[in-house]
């Protein structure tokens, strides 16, 4: 049965993280290690990380579910511990690569964010799962991500211009990014908004993962309109997304909501697409834990 929830989260904005956990490591299908970190004490429950991301960058999420699951905080292809994405990389490498975190540890439970969303119900197509959740997995519908965005995010980083790759990928991922007209946003964006961020300790490591973008993004256009394949997902899915996302991905959102067989919505009013790692991880752990316990 599909449910839609809405939740004001009353978690606090700032947490626990695991800096203790153990680092691990598990051998994907192609030979490629994916290196993971385990803390806390319960049911397994891996979490996947999304763009521009590593699994540091969760690890606040990741100290508010420790007092009640066994974490296990993967680093995708081309980052931390892991190797590279690798000349074949596609959305086969990363279910395997999961595939791979989940048998080796055990888990039964998978969270993703944003393109570890995607890669999530990946994985779901293909190994066994007790519960899945995703903060708005990364599926396109309607040509979300245009040919020219990927032009513009793999240009900037050919002429080693970080700022203009990063607003080129803030222009289809944050909110505000998605409802400016095309020309403020070249006027705007990258100035104001990517320079500023990479002027911070975040967006520092931001830089690092810049290069890890355009095959990401190239799978997520790729599949552009093949959210129908996820009705062959077998496992009680929760969806979350928030209020302050970028229009497409509420409206893949709901997509999803219709072709998952086994899917609840939750939505968490005030926050954004980075809701899982940097807005509010305890409102998002919150909605997490129900669902999971």
């Amino acid at each position: 049965m599909k449910a839609g929830m809405r939740r004001q989260g009353t978690a606090a904005m700032t947490g626990p993280d695991c800096k203790a956990a153990a680092g691990k490591a598990a051998t994907s299908a192609d030979g490629t290690v994916i290196g993971y970190r385990t803390t806390g004490s319960g049911p397994g429950l891996v979490i996947v990380h999304g763009t521009m991301r590593s699994a540091d960058d969760y690890a606040r999420l990741a100290g508010y579910l420790a007092g009640a699951f066994t974490v296990h905080l993967m680093d995708r292809r081309g980052r931390g511990a892991s190797g590279p994405q690798g000349p074949d990389y596609s959305f086969r490498a990363e279910a395997e690569d999961l595939t791979a975190v989940l048998r080796q540890s055990g888990a039964r439970l998978l969270f993703g964010h944003s393109f570890g969303g995607a890669a999530c119900l990946e994985a779901a197509l293909a190994c066994p799962l007790d519960k899945l959740a995703v903060y708005e997995p990364a599926v396109s519908a309607d040509g979300a991500i245009s040919a020219d965005v990927l032009q513009a995010i793999d240009g900037a980083l050919q002429a080693g211009n970080p700022g203009r790759a990063l607003a080129a990928v803030f222009s289809v991922m944050s909110d505000q990014g998605a409802r400016l007209p095309g020309p403020v946003r070249a006027v705007l964006s990258v100035p104001v908004l990517a320079r500023a961020v990479l002027a911070t300790p975040s967006g520092r490591r931001i830089r690092a993962l810049l290069a890890t973008v355009p095959a990401e993004a190239r799978l997520v256009r790729e599949a552009d309109g093949s959210y129908g394949r996820y009705s062959r997902v077998t496992a009680e899915t929760l969806l979350i997304h928030g209020t302050r996302s970028a229009p497409w991905l509420l409206h893949s959102a709901g997509l999803l909501a219709q072709a998952i067989p086994h899917a609840t919505t939750v939505t968490l009013d005030g926050i954004g697409h980075n809701g899982p790692c940097e807005d509010a991880p305890g409102m998002v752990a919150d909605a997490l834990t129900a669902f999971f316990a």
